[in-house]
């Protein structure tokens, strides 16, 4: 109807206006800067609040479900995977690999002591692995800080 001119056509597309994403920026989250293919870059305080905030309802919850004995059927298959994907999307959107190196290790070690009958009801697990993923990074550089 109208006449909008090439400038006007060549800025929006099939679907509608082109959006600028930054650089850092997919469509699905932050994509991993070339030089940390691996994935092995730091969790934010931020991220690490979160993810231990996460950890301490779902070993509460544990606990209680523990308690009134129908935990060992729903820790291991609602508690353990909601769990395991709230830190894989958290990890993920922070630019961090959940199963490369030291996280994987720990990753693994925090399952196996969820799906062990009664371990997962006495130790912290989640909250435990949360306090890894944030505390660790930290801590190795500030020894290599001091020690060089």
């Amino acid at each position: 109807m109208f006449y909008e001119g090439p400038e006007e056509v060549s800025r929006t597309g099939p679907t509608g206006p082109r959006i600028p994403l930054r650089r850092s920026l997919g469509p699905t989250g932050p994509k991993i800067p070339p030089g940390t293919q691996s994935g092995e870059g730091t969790l934010s305080i931020g991220g690490g609040l979160v993810l231990m905030f996460v950890g301490v309802i779902v070993d509460a919850a544990g606990l209680f479900l523990d308690f009134i004995y129908i935990g060992f059927v729903l820790n291991p298959l609602l508690l353990t995977p909601l769990a395991w994907l709230i830190f894989g999307v958290v990890l993920h959107h922070n630019g961090v690999s959940m199963l490369s190196g030291k996280r994987a290790v720990a990753g693994w070690l925090t399952l196996v002591a969820e799906f062990a009958p009664g371990l997962g009801a006495l130790l912290p697990g989640w909250f435990a692995y949360a306090l890894f993923l944030t505390a660790a990074p930290r801590v190795a550089a500030l020894v290599r800080s001091i020690m060089s």
